[in-house]
């Protein structure tokens, strides 16, 4: 019988990334550190407790770019599975939105980003791009993808569950 009590699922790991198009240019940043720096990709990263997802894409973009931008919808999932060590692998699920643009103009954190700007459509292919950022806007800077919905559960469903904030993207 399988494990399911809370800790078998705290190997999980819960990231998002946005598409933000201004003015036909794409939002992108160039990272500092990990395995994609001197890189450019979208911009995000990861969820924080208490955060729907849309809260912290939001955030992510806002701290990461100083562009301030709200969810238009959900676009594409990945997830892999990673081997941390003999004993630890993890789950890892990164959504990437659509995000439309609100205010602000494209400034690096100078933490996690060495830089962050617009860059045209048409010039995405002079970046060094990473590669799952090259496929998201191969494939995704055109989709709409799923929109936030109106959908909230029943009272009490909310009370039953101790729900906080809820989201449905479809």
């Amino acid at each position: 019988m399988r494990n399911l009590s809370p800790t078998n699922f705290e190997k999980h790991r819960l990231g998002v990334g946005g598409i933000c198009v201004h003015e036909e240019k794409v939002l992108l940043i160039q990272h500092s550190f990990g395995i994609n720096v001197g890189k450019w990709s979208i911009p995000g990263g990861y969820v924080e407790v208490g955060e729907t997802l849309s809260e912290a894409v939001v955030r992510e973009v806002l701290e990461e770019t100083g562009v301030k931008t709200r969810v238009g919808g959900l676009l594409m999932l990945r997830h892999s599975t990673q081997k941390r060590d003999e004993n630890r692998t993890i789950s890892d699920l990164y959504l990437v939105f659509s995000l439309d643009y609100v205010e602000g103009k494209a400034v690096s954190d100078h933490f996690e980003t060495s830089e962050a700007k617009f860059v045209s459509i048409n010039e995405l292919e002079n970046y060094n791009l990473s590669n799952l950022s090259k496929y998201i806007l191969e494939t995704r800077i055109k989709s709409v993808g799923m929109y936030l919905d109106e959908y909230q559960p029943i009272q009490e469903i909310v009370s039953k569950l101790n729900i906080l904030k809820y989201e449905v993207f479809g």
